[in-house]
């Protein structure tokens, strides 16, 4: 629901109850967090009933709302990016291509576009995927070295470990992004010579 407000003449958006409800459980382990570093130590007497009161109570209300509404969120970003990608058109030559009922006919209603007008940005897409698996699978399995060696307090070791997911996803970005930016030249230099 929305809200008019007279002073400013603009619409307020009404929070929401599970937004309420998210910072009213999440705020109580961050205050408590923060009166312990501030105090130092909390009396052993008090110590159980106040974490139980403030960090436990909270957080099982807490984690499992923010992951539904986590999801929430991610879900209907995923559906307006669908909607983008169904109008598509083509990155290399911007003809528009045949919409998709869903996302996983996308690739099938795209296909014969890229394989019979472009068939070299078919076969090096093919190829990229093949090394987005084993780059996702290696990506895994160091994630997985680094959260050990976080484990046996080796921090140093975890962080360089841990840098290879963001190093990787962003390699593989640029690349991606210089490759098409190729093709893309190639193609207009290409039609520019030969004028339909």
């Amino acid at each position: 629901m929305k809200r008019f407000s007279v002073e400013s003449g603009q619409h307020l958006k009404r929070l929401s109850r599970a937004t309420l409800i998210l910072l009213a459980t999440g705020i109580p382990p961050l205050g408590f967090t923060v009166a312990l570093f501030v105090l130092g130590s909390i009396p052993d007497n008090v110590a159980p009933y106040l974490t139980v009161a403030f960090v436990l109570v909270p957080m099982i209300v807490f984690l499992p709302l923010f992951a539904i509404t986590g999801y929430k969120y991610s879900m209907r970003r995923a559906r307006e990016r669908f909607a983008k990608l169904k109008n598509a058109s083509c990155i290399i030559c911007g003809e528009h291509l045949p919409d998709a009922v869903r996302l996983r006919d996308l690739r099938r209603t795209q296909r014969p576009h890229y394989e019979t007008v472009h068939p070299e940005v078919w076969r090096w897409g093919e190829r990229w995927k093949k090394i987005n698996i084993l780059g996702g699978t290696v990506g895994i399995f160091i994630v997985g070295l680094a959260t050990y060696q976080l484990a046996r307090e080796n921090a140093l070791q975890s962080i360089l470990f841990y840098a290879y997911v963001p190093a990787y996803i962003l390699a593989v970005y640029l690349s991606q992004k210089r490759e098409i930016e190729r093709f893309r030249s190639r193609w207009k230099s290409q039609l520019s010579e030969n004028p339909r």
